[in-house]
């Protein structure tokens, strides 16, 4: 979000309420992105789901990841990392011969940097909370799942790690200029732009068309 438009960000962080009303339309679309649970669930079954069942709980969740990644637990489901005022939950968190592997799940075909960024973002927050990482893991459907098909289909296996690496420096940048930005007495003044549609539709986007 802070990537696509530092206002949406601030706004998210202080102004939450302001964001539009979803329409059938992008709920529809929500739905169809939550698919990953099933896809997650067929090809990495047995994971413990650490989603906490409320935002202000995932400090717990975080401990109890740190907690079962001590123990090596295997397969874990929205594992909690947080370091220096950044966190994340990674969709899944895989143990096995050759170490820790984070894995990215996508029921998009879509290859947008956004993934990359994403993904080089949770690479950051668990290297620098001291878990080393043998593969970051990007899955995708090799076709484009329609809103509310049965998932039957096959996947693609793609490693961003050397993605990750790479973006690492940036993403350390980009996290303190975001702290910034959080930091500022009020909203950045920003118009409307590319940015508002580009990747993602901005939530706050009538909340700005009003107040242009």
């Amino acid at each position: 979000m802070y990537l696509q438009c530092p206002k949406s960000f601030y706004l998210y962080k202080y102004n939450y309420h302001l964001q539009d009303k979803p329409s059938p339309e992008l709920l529809a679309k929500y739905a169809h992105g939550h698919q990953f649970e099933t896809i997650r669930d067929k090809l990495y079954p047995g994971g413990i789901l650490l989603k906490p069942p409320s935002p202000t709980q995932w400090a717990k969740a975080v401990e109890t990841t740190t907690a079962l990644v001590a123990s090596e637990q295997p397969v874990l489901y929205e594992a909690a990392f947080a370091h220096n005022g950044a966190m994340c939950a990674v969709d899944v968190l895989k143990k096995d011969s050759t170490g820790w592997q984070m894995i990215e799940i996508k029921s998009s075909t879509r290859n947008a940097a956004a993934f990359w960024y994403d993904a080089a973002y949770q690479y950051w927050v668990l290297t620098n909370s001291g878990l080393a990482l043998t593969d970051v893991i990007l899955v995708q459907p090799t076709h484009e799942l329609s809103v509310g098909s049965e998932i039957k289909t096959n996947y693609t296996f793609i490693s961003l790690l050397e993605k990750a690496c790479d973006l690492f420096d940036e993403i350390d940048a980009h996290i303190n200029n975001a702290k910034n930005i959080l930091l500022l007495p009020q909203q950045p003044d920003i118009q409307l732009g590319k940015q508002c549609e580009k990747p993602y539709s901005c939530k706050f986007l009538g909340y700005c068309r009003h107040r242009k």
